[in-house]
């Protein structure tokens, strides 16, 4: 049903989905989606947002939610969906999450995803894609216990030589931290982990740039 679709149109295939899902679906059954299509070629992000939170990109110190939504899946099959395209750079990291997640964590005291990152970008250990996964996966499941639809995703931008290396190695693993790291060893998820606030980053809102202190 997506011959004819460009996979860059994401939009496009976002309507298809919909209209399938409307007609599979119940009244009261309805999903969210973050549909996102890379091209290493042009280092291009090509993506639709349904009514899912808002991902997080970090590039540098620059923080961005990429905030485009439309109508959740299965609700209304002429729903109509908008198209961003993000040029990408070597090193950017992509935060995707549920709400089970941002639910989550926004019971703890940093409140959001953006402002638990932060913080903790200001430690070496959670600049890696694998540290930062833990530590927000731990933090959900510490802040909140109960079962819910939990879905994270940390995508990093290789760069080609980083990205080739990566596709030739079939043992390739991810490189988790220890679990001593981790919040759920501690009575307070944040306190041993990240240092006081105070002393960690200073925050320009005006340009949105995160400035870590020695």
């Amino acid at each position: 049903m997506h011959a004819d679709i460009n996979p860059e149109e994401t939009d496009l295939l976002m309507e298809n989905i919909n209209r399938s899902l409307c007609d599979l679906l119940s009244d009261d059954h309805f999903f969210s989606l973050f549909l996102g299509i890379w091209n290493e070629r042009t280092r291009e992000l090509s993506c639709t947002n349904a009514g899912h939170p808002a991902p997080l990109l970090i590039s540098g110190n620059h923080f961005r939610e990429l905030n485009s939504q439309g109508m959740l899946l299965g609700v209304l099959p002429t729903s109509r969906y908008s198209n961003s395209t993000l040029k990408l750079q070597d090193g950017d990291q992509l935060i995707i999450f549920s709400d089970g997640i941002s639910e989550s964590i926004s019971q703890t005291r940093f409140k959001t995803i953006r402002q638990l990152t932060t913080r903790a970008r200001s430690q070496e250990r959670y600049q890696s894609r694998e540290g930062l996964a833990d530590l927000l996966w731990e933090t959900a499941i510490f802040a909140d216990d109960h079962e819910d639809d939990r879905s994270l995703l940390v995508i990093e931008i290789a760069s080609h030589e980083e990205a080739q290396e990566s596709t030739s190695d079939a043992s390739l693993k991810d490189r988790r931290i220890h679990p001593d790291h981790s919040p759920k060893y501690h009575g307070d998820p944040h306190g041993p982990i990240l240092p006081p606030d105070e002393t960690s980053v200073s925050y320009d809102p005006r340009t949105d740039i995160v400035f870590p202190h020695d």
